[in-house]
């Protein structure tokens, strides 16, 4: 007669010695994914924060060469003034004005389609 092994002895006794070691390697199991799943949801609110971050630094540079260029073209009246720039992704509204010690403000406020917005202001001396 074969000798049987300890392992094989265990499962035949029928005391439920599997249950703990079970339970917790499903415990584990259950927790990485749901760690996973959490950290999917968090990386694809990331990605889509930092793809609308990259369409506002666009709007905004696209408008600022467009204002240059037909500042270049044009000469400006400095009083105040609004212009806005519609793009394919969204709207630059521009707001200038002149200063009383030869200086120019200048507000940029960038509008995505999804409703982010980004604000800058500069003031340039001449």
């Amino acid at each position: 007669m074969q000798k049987q092994l300890a392992f094989i002895k265990r499962l035949q006794t029928e005391n439920g010695f599997f249950f703990p070691y079970i339970t917790f390697i499903a415990a584990i199991v259950l927790l990485s994914v749901i760690t996973s799943i959490s950290l999917y949801a968090n990386e694809t609110k990331m990605t889509t924060l930092q793809m609308e971050q990259i369409e506002l630094e666009t709007l905004h540079q696209m408008a600022y060469q467009k204002f240059v260029s037909e500042q270049n073209k044009n000469s400006f009246s400095l009083d105040k003034e609004i212009l806005q720039y519609e793009f394919p992704n969204g709207i630059v509204k521009i707001t200038y004005d002149a200063l009383e010690n030869d200086a120019i403000r200048y507000k940029f406020e960038a509008t995505t389609l999804l409703g982010n917005r980004k604000l800058s202001k500069y003031l340039i001396k001449d």
